[in-house]
């Protein structure tokens, strides 16, 4: 019984900490008006710890972001972006276990 009680405890705690939650996120940043503001926003977004990919589209005024729920959250982004002068808005986000 103890083995099987420190097995799932094992499992549980290797699972929390190895594996985070990956997030899919599409933000409406309507800031976004030409090439430049499209490279400020993205690069603002690729310093922030946890984040691993940001595509920005200048056409849509939108920034796909995928990132680790285990390292940084969305309201986090949001923050990051109004310190660098723009307003963004959640319009989708998608959850996945890695």
């Amino acid at each position: 019984m103890k083995k099987l009680f420190f097995s799932l405890l094992l499992l549980f705690i290797s699972h929390s900490f190895l594996f985070g939650k990956i997030v899919n996120a599409v933000l409406k940043v309507p800031g976004i008006t030409w090439p430049g503001t499209a490279f400020r926003v993205s690069s603002t977004l690729r310093q922030v710890n946890g984040v691993k990919i940001v595509n920005t589209s200048v056409r849509n005024k939108e920034v796909y972001v995928q990132f680790d729920d285990s390292k940084v959250k969305i309201e986090n982004l949001l923050k990051a972006l109004e310190k660098a002068g723009y307003k963004g808005n959640v319009i989708e986000t998608k959850w996945r276990l890695v």
